[in-house]
């Protein structure tokens, strides 16, 4: 699972109080983390391309004094917590600093008539190697050195993890002030792709581009993705300025600087499921910075090619049947899908008796809002003699949220929020027996036996581990524990 590196006195400002190693560990464990470790660093230095400007140069800050950092390991679909703001604003909310999750809001409003003032058309020629994009615009940014710091190593952390090393998703951000609209996005000759790369000094072609980066210790295993390809995805503005080679590498002219104040996020991907679900989590994370907090700057994103309706959300009831027309799409998608569970599901499987309001009361504390409906909900429903056994709890998925899925989800947010430790004990109601010994039950008979007597005889034969006999290949299998007759 990922881990998370916070500065510990920024994380206890953030949560508006402070914890002994010992208390933020019992913390970390209740919501389901892990403190993996305490460490005394001094914090990365910013470089050139954070400091220097675009028309004006910011003076270096002073060495960083060394701090102590928090190791914190959280769950791998969890995407929401990694990073400080994301870690914080969680956190907040579970130890009741703060009532619930902030509300985000699109600024312009689509939805009010407005459309937005950046638009980014997609090329047919990007469906060859890259066919999608997202992006979205934060205004009014104060960025700190903390700050910088954060965004630059969330995204390093959604690469990794989410964006499977930029093959799904690459991440791009750009100082908005530098760029000049309308946008475009297409896959074009290398030859003809020229630029200064990011922190760069020469201008450079698209191939030479990807022979400098095979020699760089942290871009070169990103290189594959785009070397002996015929044509590189490219994003330019309105006056022909390469923005971004994904997904190897911004172009120094639209870096963002500690100056910035207006931050354009692009998103390219060869899943748009996973852009849209990149994007949400950044602007989650980071909106609160805007001058409006929590108010995010949509993009228009038209595609000249037809996307199948499987791909992209529909935004007329005939898209389906178009063809050769080409989609436009609003990004982020803000709206919140609803995910139902039963009473009686959560109830037994937690093993817990609780009403339904109860129950909307803890996934409160878990950032996500719920409503109580009436019977018959689509989510699972097990038979249960509960209070409100027959309601089902209807929850409206945050943006930043993107693990709920499934009404084992919003239970499994409840058992976190009630407490595993506070969950009472229940004696088995049931038991597996072996049937009368038999020709068909002697192996499972012989096998469970073996695994008794292999429990018992690993540590007095001072083994450290054990390999089960099903999960060993065939030819590593001892010959007693080869079946006949057929195999496992």
């Amino acid at each position: 699972m990922p881990t998370v590196s916070v500065a510990r006195d920024a994380l206890f400002g953030a949560l508006g109080r402070t914890y002994t190693d010992e208390e933020f560990d019992e913390l970390c464990f209740s919501y389901g983390l892990e403190l993996d470790g305490i460490t005394t660093e001094v914090p990365p230095s910013l470089g050139s391309r954070a400091r220097s400007g675009t028309t004006t140069d910011v003076a270096a800050p002073p060495p960083a004094e060394p701090v102590v950092m928090y190791k914190v390991e959280v769950p791998a679909n969890r995407y929401d917590l990694l990073c400080l703001e994301g870690l914080s604003a969680a956190l907040r909310v579970f130890i009741g600093a703060d009532r619930c999750a902030p509300a985000y809001a699109l600024s312009p409003d689509p939805a009010a008539g407005t459309a937005p003032p950046l638009t980014l058309t997609v090329s047919a020629s990007a469906n060859a190697i890259r066919p999608y994009i997202v992006a979205a615009v934060l205004r009014g940014v104060t960025l700190t050195a903390d700050r910088y710091r954060s965004l630059i190593d969330t995204q390093d952390k959604l690469h990794a993890t989410l964006c499977r090393r930029r093959s799904l998703v690459a991440i791009g951000t750009h100082d908005a002030d530098t760029v000049r609209g309308p946008l475009r996005y297409g896959a074009e000759d290398p030859a003809a792709i020229r630029f200064v790369p990011l922190a760069g000094d020469d201008e450079l072609d698209g191939h030479g581009v990807v022979a400098l980066y095979e020699r760089d210790a942290q871009l070169k295993k990103y290189t594959p993705l785009l070397a002996g390809a015929p044509a590189y995805p490219v994003v330019r503005d309105g006056t022909g300025a390469v923005l971004s080679l994904p997904p190897l590498i911004n172009g120094d002219r639209t870096k963002v600087t500690l100056a910035t104040t207006n931050i354009l996020i692009e998103c390219t991907a060869t899943d748009l499921t996973k852009a849209g679900v990149v994007l949400n989590t950044l602007v989650a994370c980071y909106a609160r910075w805007a001058a409006v907090p929590f108010t995010i700057e949509p993009v228009t994103i038209e595609y000249e090619a037809f996307l199948p309706p499987t791909v992209v959300v529909e935004e007329a009831e005939d898209a389906a049947s178009r063809e050769g027309s080409p989609h436009t799409v609003v990004t982020p998608d803000l709206s919140q899908p609803t995910v139902d569970a039963s009473v009686a599901y959560i109830n037994a499987a937690v093993g817990v008796t609780l009403s339904a309001e109860a129950i909307v009361d803890l996934l409160v504390r878990m950032q996500v809002s719920a409503t109580v409906s009436s019977a018959g909900g689509k989510g699972i429903v097990a038979n249960g003699d509960g209070p409100d056994d027959g309601a089902t709890v209807s929850v409206s998925v945050p943006i930043n949220r993107s693990d709920i899925i499934h009404a084992c989800d919003v239970m499994e947010d409840v058992a976190i929020a009630y407490g595993f430790d506070a969950i009472p004990e229940h004696p088995l109601t049931t038991a597996t027996v072996a049937p009368p010994s038999s020709s068909s039950a002697a192996p499972l008979s012989w096998r469970a036996s073996s695994r008794r007597s292999a429990k018992i005889a690993t540590p007095q034969c001072r083994c450290d581990c054990l390999s089960w006999v099903t999960l060993c290949t065939w030819t590593r299998r001892p010959r007693r524990g080869r079946p006949t007759g057929g195999g496992w």
